[in-house]
């Protein structure tokens, strides 16, 4: 998606709060980090908020915040399949150490919870490899949550489905 260029107010305060206020929601706080006075800032913040250039800004503020911090399906499906997929040998190194982290491929990186000290050396551990196989599994529609039972009952057909939930 195309950002949407930030409109500029020409008071430079307006623009600060806008900018402080699409970080903490908190109008009196951000009238107070755009430097109105400590004992006007909740009242100004309030005045802003109804102001449309204010909030014209603020909406366009916000599209480009989400635009550029969504993840993409795709983007979602690859980090899953990098989790599903890792090799643990990446790594450790021919001795059985474990590789620095520069030298550890950036999708098995990806992938580390935790590096500690273990009884038997250093210890690394995954996410979940499991719980990305089912959700792939899930999105590609391989198996079913619903389980769907023709019955004969006193002699006459009865469908029930029963969901298996997630």
């Amino acid at each position: 998606m195309k950002d949407i260029l930030p409109a500029t107010l020409k008071n430079e305060r307006h623009q600060m709060f806008v900018e402080h206020y699409s970080a903490s929601f908190n109008a009196q706080e951000a009238a107070l980090s755009a430097g109105f006075s400590k004992k006007g800032a909740k009242q100004q913040g309030y005045s802003l908020l109804k102001r449309e250039d204010v909030q014209g800004a603020l909406r366009e503020r916000m599209v480009n915040k989400f635009n550029s911090t969504r993840m993409e399906a795709d983007e979602v499906i690859n980090m899953l399949t990098s989790m599903a997929t890792v090799d643990p040998l990446d790594v450790y190194d021919d001795n059985g150490n474990v590789r620095p982290l520069k030298d550890i491929p950036k999708a098995a990186r990806l992938c580390i919870t935790e590096i500690s000290h273990g009884q038997f050396g250093m210890r690394v551990k995954f996410d979940g490899r499991l719980k990305a196989l089912e959700l792939i599994g899930r999105h590609l529609k391989m198996w079913s949550e619903a389980v769907n039972l023709n019955l004969r009952v006193d002699g006459e057909q009865v469908n029930v489905v029963v969901n298996m939930g997630s």
